[in-house]
């Protein structure tokens, strides 16, 4: 199903700037822009298999709780996905003695080949996409997506210090934009 554009009052100075982001946004969220998932597991399976294996590698004991936060997830949506995973041979799920509450997680052989599978293969990926782009746009993509997330995190922090979980009401303040560095070169001859 196709979406109709977004429609950006004509008069706003930056409608064509918005209508052209909102459309490479929606280009990027396609499945063909997906990191590559581990075989025979879906994205959140993999996104999660490989926090358990970052976890796993510092040595920490893992517990839900922990890794809900860390993958940015609510825990009925983690639950469902150990779930799965636990079903597929990736990880145990272990109750501890004393504390029916408490769960710890262990990766099983099949679990750490996986994850060893994603790594390569989301490395692969990157390395195409960073080799396709060039050193010159690499550093340019870096430092606009920053900006980004510099942006994002001050919009979080008012939303925060506002009371506010959802839509930013019109009383919080928007961040104030910093100067972009100016690239050295033309669009046109980077690459």
């Amino acid at each position: 199903m196709k979406m109709p554009p977004c429609d950006w009052a004509e008069d706003d100075r930056y409608a064509a700037e918005k209508r052209a982001l909102s459309n490479l946004f929606h280009r990027m969220h396609s499945p063909n822009f997906r990191p590559p998932t581990a075989p025979g597991l879906t994205d959140s399976e993999t996104f999660v298999l490989l926090h358990i294996g970052m976890a796993a590698g510092g040595g920490a004991d893992i517990r839900p709780s922990q890794l809900a936060r860390h993958a940015r997830m609510t825990p009925s949506a983690l639950s469902q996905t150990l779930k799965r995973l636990e079903e597929k041979g990736c990880i145990v799920r272990t109750r501890a003695e004393g504390d029916s509450r408490s769960v710890s997680i262990d990766v099983t052989e099949k679990g750490s080949e996986l994850i060893e599978q994603a790594r390569r293969l989301r490395n692969d990926a990157y390395s195409a996409l960073l080799d396709y782009l060039g050193p010159r746009d690499v550093a340019e993509l870096t430092r606009v997506l920053g900006r980004i997330a510099d942006f994002a995190e001050q919009m979080r922090k008012a939303k925060q210090a506002a009371g506010t979980d959802g839509q930013t009401p019109q009383s919080v303040q928007k961040p104030v934009p910093q100067p972009a560095p100016q690239p050295s070169q033309p669009a046109q001859e980077r690459r």
